[in-house]
């Protein structure tokens, strides 16, 4: 408890240093720009005053909450924009004690950075039992490059509770505490509504999760397990619905809906990932021209891309079990033949997945052999050829399936979810350099049959779980590096494991 006040007391000092001089001029300074932040000061003043209303007993106020005084008499002003409702009730204190609408909104803004920082903190502690490694992903979820374009989008902002979501949801698979998966309910509640893109975004990506700790914790056959989740779904759903009914009901009398072309325009390319905002101290000189257009400025931070790395490749030592469960020792008359094809499959299989990220960086390649040319280009053929010969080598090589399953159990899931997220990014007509990518579009298809996909017009916004997954990954990178600092010395609460001793695959 008393490290996490000391990683709660460092990120607030370091936002303040990175927003100076907004903290001198509190109460009269707008964060960022005259635009979306002072439309956001008028939606966070009017839930305060909805709020203050109900509080004096007139009820009358929950019918009408979301009639807006704008577009008189239109009705339900308030869903052609984000409610803010989770933000507003984190000031209405403030706003109560001063009425003074800037100053709730900078101490908004500054705690969507304070509360990154402590909620990654608090879950990579939890998963890399490194607080050192803790504090260095909460630094890169926190102050991610992305999030300065992004300045005045309070929502966009306001991720916070993503990683207070997991925390409680780890919390809750390691010891089976419904205390913590009550708390990580609330998060995702909170996340729900503190942005209309994350409740369409986030969603997946939690479910997911859940389904992956319950495998890796042997739970998906635990009756219990799947009482208290679906408990905890019902709460979830019921606590969105009617939030999310006014801009259904918006959508269906205006009949709103975003065109593909604006979808597009507004989705990630390629190259956004290497694009940096041009008011970034560091990398703006150098990196806002690569691919400038709306909402493309996504560089994630050369620190973050290298510490996940080292992440994914370093991140948690592998010790191979005596006998691991589940899986059958080979037996000693195996065919010979499987020494050598599982490994030719394996070489196959890296082969067109590097073929597939040469493609996709560079759209299309032609490779001039002895006796005929190799053209590059198809991008999902690749990646399916890649898939398949992995899974033919997984069936040869129970070696390989050890492996497999023991990385999935330490750190897969958020390979997989960082991978999806910037595949989604690139929205339903993935570019390259804003010509078109020979690419399958996962989101065309959440587009086309998912309520709620076709009113959302920046798939950019991925970017943000993207930066999210970035920074799991490089926690775990840099607790990586402080076990080879520490002669290899394993910081897991409570125990102490030397190089050289075997560690359960099992969690």
């Amino acid at each position: 408890m008393r490290r996490g006040s000391y990683a709660l007391a460092a990120y607030t000092v370091i936002a303040l240093a990175m927003t100076w001089p907004l903290a001198r001029g509190l109460t009269r300074d707008v964060a960022w720009d005259l635009g979306d932040s002072v439309l956001n000061m008028w939606i966070l003043a009017w839930d305060c005053e909805q709020f203050r209303a109900i509080l004096t007993g007139h009820f009358s106020h929950f019918r009408t909450f979301f009639d807006a005084n704008i577009f008189y008499p239109a009705p339900l002003t308030l869903a052609y924009s984000e409610h803010l409702i989770p933000q507003a009730l984190q000031i209405f204190p403030v706003y109560v004690l001063t009425n003074n609408p800037i100053l709730c909104y900078n101490l908004l803004f500054l705690s969507t950075f304070v509360l990154s920082g402590l909620g990654m903190y608090l879950f990579l502690r939890e998963v890399t039992g490194n607080t050192i490694a803790a504090f260095v992903g909460g630094l890169l979820f926190a102050f991610a490059p992305y999030r300065i374009p992004q300045s005045s989008h309070l929502q966009v902002l306001s991720s916070q509770w993503m990683p207070f979501a997991f925390y409680g949801f780890r919390r809750y698979f390691d010891g089976g505490r419904r205390r913590a998966l009550a708390a990580a309910v609330a998060a995702v509640i909170a996340q729900n509504l503190s942005c209309g893109y994350y409740l369409l975004y986030f969603s997946p990506f939690v479910a997911a999760y859940v389904l992956w700790e319950m495998w890796r914790g042997d739970r998906l056959r635990d009756r219990r397990t799947w009482i208290d989740l679906t408990g905890a779904a019902v709460v979830v759903v019921a606590v969105t619905i009617p939030f999310a009914i006014p801009y259904m009901r918006v959508t269906e009398q205006l009949q709103l809906s975003r065109s593909l072309t604006e979808v597009t325009r507004l989705s990630a390319d390629v190259y956004s990932y290497a694009t940096a905002s041009e008011v970034e101290r560091l990398w703006g000189q150098r990196l806002a021209d690569v691919f400038p257009k709306a909402e493309g400025e996504l560089f994630p931070g050369i620190v973050a891309v290298l510490l996940a790395f080292i992440g994914l490749v370093w991140g948690e030592p592998y010790h191979r079990p005596a006998n691991p469960i589940g899986f059958a020792r080979p037996p000693v008359n195996n065919r010979r033949w499987r020494a050598w094809l599982a490994p030719a499959l394996g070489v196959v299989a890296v082969i067109h997945a590097v073929a597939a990220f040469v493609a996709i960086v560079l759209r299309r390649v032609t490779l001039s052999l002895w006796l005929f040319d190799v053209r590059l280009g198809n991008v999902t053929q690749l990646l399916l050829r890649a898939a398949l010969s992995y899974a033919l080598m997984l069936a040869l090589s129970p070696a390989a399936r050890r492996r497999t399953v023991a990385f999935f159990r330490s750190r897969g899931f958020f390979v997989a979810g960082l991978l999806a997220a910037a595949w989604l990014s690139l929205g339903p007509a993935p570019q390259v350099l804003g010509r078109p990518l020979d690419l399958a579009s996962p989101y065309r298809f959440l587009w086309d049959y998912v309520p709620g996909f076709e009113g959302l017009r920046v798939p950019a916004r991925f970017a943000m779980i993207v930066v999210f997954m970035l920074a799991v990954l490089g926690g775990y990178g840099a607790a990586a590096i402080a076990r080879r600092r520490r002669g290899g010395l394993l910081l897991v609460p409570g125990i102490g494991r030397r190089r050289g001793e075997h560690l359960p695959d099992s969690p």
